[in-house]
């Protein structure tokens, strides 16, 4: 199933999330006790990022963002050109502008 989010629904999340207290934050789908104090800055930052790129969509990856750095890493190592990684989106160039064109670790949509 493919997740997305949107730069709407961020504006619409994090005054919600600003009034909540940490326990009512745990109690959201797919937000864990231990990430419920993280959530409000996890929005922020994402909104701000979005704002700043420019984007007004972004797929959510299942895979941790440490995966998705290792993996990005290992694409621009020469020593494993037969290893078969292989960009989760190739339809939006890169933002990073590292990795070569049309080369992304995450979808990116600057459409609505």
């Amino acid at each position: 199933m493919r997740r997305t989010l949107t730069v709407d629904a961020l504006n619409a999340w994090i005054p919600r999330l600003a009034e909540m207290k940490t326990a009512e934050r745990a109690r959201l789908r797919g937000v864990s006790a231990p990430r419920a104090r993280q959530i409000l800055a996890g929005a922020i930052v994402a909104k701000a990022t979005m704002d700043t790129l420019d984007i007004r969509k972004v797929d959510v990856c299942p895979w941790a963002l440490r995966e998705g750095i290792m993996l990005h890493h290992l694409q621009t190592l020469q020593v494993y050109d037969g290893l078969p990684l292989q960009a989760i989106s190739t339809a939006v160039p890169e933002v990073s502008g590292r990795g070569g064109p049309g080369k992304s670790l995450v979808g990116l949509s600057r459409g609505a």
